[in-house]
């Protein structure tokens, strides 16, 4: 299990929040100096703890179609498969998983019939995918990031 310090996960909580936080802003509000959360929020960023990137609304941006694919493959083409699904441009979510399906992706598209074209094509043409199931979005209500939350050790109260 990770051991994280109660101070970076503070400052986590609040780029959840609002990732254009300067760290002048995030050290008023901790009440610490800058030049530790400089120095905390640097190492999160070198150590893969975050990354600080711009969170989108597919449905905003004309991607109407969101789906979440459950992909079976054969066993021995399973790293093959997964390395061929990094690589479309549609998939934005992706990993290896268990229970009924050996990889879980989330697509987005323009239109149900890019979706048709996408799970008939592009996803067809992978060696090794023994079967697919979609499951599209009707309605997308929250979005990644747009929480501010840490599921499990959020404490609102600390900020």
């Amino acid at each position: 299990m990770t051991i994280i310090a109660d101070i970076d996960l503070r400052i986590i909580r609040l780029l959840l929040a609002d990732g254009s936080l300067t760290n002048a802003a995030i050290a008023a509000r901790l009440h610490t100096s800058e030049a530790t959360v400089r120095r905390r929020r640097n190492r999160l960023e070198q150590e893969g703890y975050i990354r600080l990137v711009g969170s989108v609304n597919p449905v905003k941006l004309g991607f109407n179609s969101v789906a979440i694919i459950g992909v079976q493959a054969v066993a021995n083409r399973i790293a093959a498969v997964e390395q061929a699904l990094q690589k479309l441009p549609e998939v934005h979510l992706l990993g290896l998983c268990t229970g009924g399906y050996d990889l879980m992706l989330e697509a987005w598209l323009r239109s149900n019939e890019d979706l048709v074209r996408f799970t008939t094509e592009s996803l067809a043409r992978i060696e090794g995918i023994v079967r697919t199931d979609v499951f599209q979005f009707l309605k997308l209500s929250k979005f990644y990031g747009w929480s501010g939350a840490l599921p499990g050790i959020d404490q609102p109260a600390l900020i």
